[in-house]
């Protein structure tokens, strides 16, 4: 597991009552049942302070989607595209390498 997807689950065990949380646990067990805006969040403003970055409503909405695995992805390229590479990030694919 690589430290974006411990992150995450640390940011998901905040919000999301279930015990047993996998790679493939839906996001949207982090959010109330009739969300209709995501930008103000508490979920997604504590996703964004962990890794520094900024989502968007339709970006928000697209994570919600997601399985946890899928989003890891999502928020490394965030992270990629916003030039805010922590010293402790190492991508999943050597394709994000080049």
């Amino acid at each position: 597991m690589n430290d974006i997807l411990h992150r995450l689950i640390k940011v998901y065990r905040k919000f999301c009552k279930s015990r047993e949380i996998y790679s493939d646990s839906q996001m949207s067990m982090m959010w109330e049942e009739n969300i209709e805006v995501f930008e103000d969040s508490d979920e997604l403003i504590a996703i964004q302070e962990e890794f520094g970055i900024e989502i968007d409503e339709d970006t928000a909405v697209e994570i919600f989607d997601m399985n946890i695995s899928e989003a890891v992805i999502m928020i490394e390229n965030l992270i990629i595209t916003q030039k805010k590479v922590d010293k402790n990030f190492i991508p999943t694919s050597p394709i994000q390498n080049l």
